[in-house]
């Protein structure tokens, strides 16, 4: 996501993110989408609802501009 994304806080570590991949890919070798944990707030945000879905995307966007 371009070079800033080295320096992120908010960024996942590149060998954080392998390994859980690799980990998922190991245990579930079927598997139809892979999604590391941290993404599981966006990846499952209208699961629990408009309302709630509007208010995740929200404070994630608000996020990103800080």
């Amino acid at each position: 996501m371009g070079e800033g994304q080295a320096d992120d806080p908010k960024a996942m570590p590149l060998n954080e993110f392998i390994d859980e991949v690799m980990s998922i890919l190991q245990s579930q070798p079927d598997a139809k989408e892979i999604c590391v944990k941290r993404v599981f707030p966006l990846r499952f945000a209208a699961e629990g609802g408009q309302e709630k879905y509007e208010q995740f995307f929200e404070q994630f966007n608000d996020s990103l501009h800080k």
